[in-house]
């Protein structure tokens, strides 16, 4: 059965810090980002993260900082990951724009921890950020927005906990969507994990709460995502 609470973004209190976004770690990414353009990545699109952001997330709000923090560190970390496996060719411009976006359904939710006011539950964002990317016409963005939550969420799961979820699969299949599942558990959007990495510790027990097997699926991805065996 699901639980209301269950699903709630982990450390998640009212922001206090509306400089949370530091003038350096936007000149960071954005940097990386005008390098990417230049060099014409392979997968380049046309979508620019922060403009979409801003379509839905009114600049210079403390919800749209602490957004587009939290996406610029899991990109950052996403980018990490992709690094040690060049010989998958992966698509690192589509990683890091997937990463600035895979949070963008959470004004619709009800998290006002966050500053959000929306009337559905958090665990919704996945598929709500979704169907926004896809009204935007980024089909790819979209399904990385629905997989991310956890370590995706199985529609078997779905039914059986009653989660108020459109009953499909929503697990990470490609390389790209499972390094951004994967990165995302190391930040929260609450202030003390916004720009801190969490401990592999602090992972598992934030996934332990909705069952034993989040942290297996957790586990299995550090091995293979770290080359450990």
């Amino acid at each position: 059965m699901w639980k209301k609470n269950q699903y709630l973004p982990v450390g998640g209190r009212r922001l206090t810090n509306t400089g949370a976004l530091s003038p350096f770690l936007l000149w960071e990414h954005s940097s990386f980002y005008a390098t990417m353009e230049d060099k014409e990545e392979k997968g380049a699109s046309d979508v620019n993260p922060y403009r979409l952001l801003q379509k839905y997330y009114p600049p210079c709000t403390p919800l749209y900082r602490l957004l587009l923090t939290h996406g610029l560190m899991v990109a950052r970390k996403a980018l990490q990951v992709a690094d040690r496996w060049p010989l998958l060719a992966l698509d690192r411009r589509f990683i890091y724009e997937a990463a600035i976006l895979h949070d963008i359904g959470i004004f619709l939710t009800n998290a006002p921890s966050l500053g959000c006011y929306g009337t559905k539950p958090y665990i919704c964002h996945g598929y709500l950020g979704r169907e926004i990317l896809e009204r935007e016409g980024y089909p790819r963005h979209a399904l990385v927005a629905e997989r991310h939550v956890g370590v995706g969420i199985t529609r078997e799961e779905i039914i059986q906990r009653q989660l108020p979820l459109p009953p499909r699969d929503m697990v990470p299949q490609s390389w790209e969507e499972k390094i951004i599942a994967y990165a995302d558990k190391f930040f929260s959007k609450g202030e003390e994990h916004l720009t801190r990495e969490k401990t592999l510790a602090e992972i598992e027990a934030d996934l332990g709460r909705i069952g034993p097997e989040k942290v297996a699926i957790f586990r299995n991805w550090h091995r293979e995502l770290q080359g450990q065996q």
